[in-house]
């Protein structure tokens, strides 16, 4: 069997406790492309327009990267920082949804 190292890199949720709706909305507006907030989930979305094929070993490197963005609105918008969830697709022909949460 093939061994596969690279994913689809679909896009990414940053979720978030304690912040306002506006602040929601603000945060996903900053995330660019396709984005998305939802107050009652706290969280702030942005799904990539094009899925961009991404090696499997650079997910730590996004997740600590993620990391920084998430805690930087945190500061900006007095609220508390969850964690990211990473959007991705995987397997032999990507069929496989992947959802990676970190923090």
């Amino acid at each position: 069997m093939k061994e596969h190292n690279d994913i689809l890199y679909r896009g990414f949720t940053l979720q978030f406790s304690g912040a306002s709706e506006k602040a929601l909305e603000m945060i996903a507006k900053n995330l660019g492309e396709k984005y998305s907030s939802n107050f009652e989930n706290g969280t702030a979305t942005c799904m990539l327009k094009r899925a961009k094929l991404t090696p499997v070993n650079t997910m730590q490197f996004r997740h600590g990267f993620l990391d920084e963005f998430g805690l930087m609105f945190a500061n900006v918008f007095k609220c508390q920082y969850e964690h990211c969830e990473i959007h991705l697709k995987a397997g032999s022909k990507y069929e496989t949804f992947m959802c990676i949460t970190a923090r």
